[in-house]
C-alpha cells in the first residue's frame, strides 16, 4: 500500500481510522475543509490512498465531536459554528479548565511538570513548522496522561 505523506510517521503509533481522523480534523482546523463543505467518503479514501472504512469511521469520531454533521443516506457536511458559537465553546472551556488545571497542579511532580514545560516552550518557538499541530496533539496527550497516572 502506498501511504500518503500527510499520514506516514502516523500510523506506527495509530490505527489508520486515527490518522485519517488526525488529517481530517487537521484540515477543518486549518479550513483546507471549510466550513459547510459537503465531503465525500470515496472522494477522501481515493485522496488519501486508503480504503473507504478509515475514512467512514474518521467522519463518524468527527461527527461524535460535533465538527461533522452526518444524517442517513447523506453526505457528510462540516459543521458551520458562529462567532457567538466559537465565543460561547470558549468562555466554558475557560470555566471547566481553569479549575480542572487549578486541581491538577496539586498532583504533578516536578519531573513531569519539567518535560511538559520543555515540549511547551518548543511548541512556542517552533510554531511556523509543519508538522505543529501534529506535535502539539502528541503535547497534548501527553499531559493528560499525566494527570491520569
Amino acid at each position: 500500500m502506498n501511504i500518503p505523506l500527510a499520514l506516514q510517521g502516523r500510523i506506527e503509533r495509530t490505527r489508520l481510522s486515527d490518522a485519517v481522523y488526525e488529517t481530517l480534523l487537521e484540515a477543518i482546523i486549518s479550513g483546507k475543509l471549510a466550513s459547510g463543505s459537503i465531503v465525500s467518503e470515496v472522494a477522501l479514501a481515493k485522496q488519501l490512498d486508503v480504503s473507504r472504512t478509515p475514512v467512514h469511521d474518521a467522519l463518524r469520531q468527527l461527527a461524535k465531536d460535533g465538527l461533522v454533521e452526518q444524517r442517513a443516506g447523506r453526505r457528510a457536511i462540516i459543521t458551520t459554528f458562529s462567532k457567538e458559537d466559537v465565543f460561547d465553546i470558549f468562555e466554558m472551556r475557560k470555566l471547566l479548565e481553569g479549575e480542572a488545571t487549578r486541581r491538577a497542579a496539586t498532583r504533578i511532580d516536578r519531573a513531569s511538570l519539567a518535560r511538559l514545560r520543555g515540549m511547551g516552550e518548543d511548541l512556542k518557538t517552533n510554531l511556523d513548522q509543519a508538522d505543529w499541530l501534529s506535535r502539539w496533539a502528541d503535547f497534548d496527550e501527553e499531559f493528560h496522561e499525566d494527570r491520569k497516572s
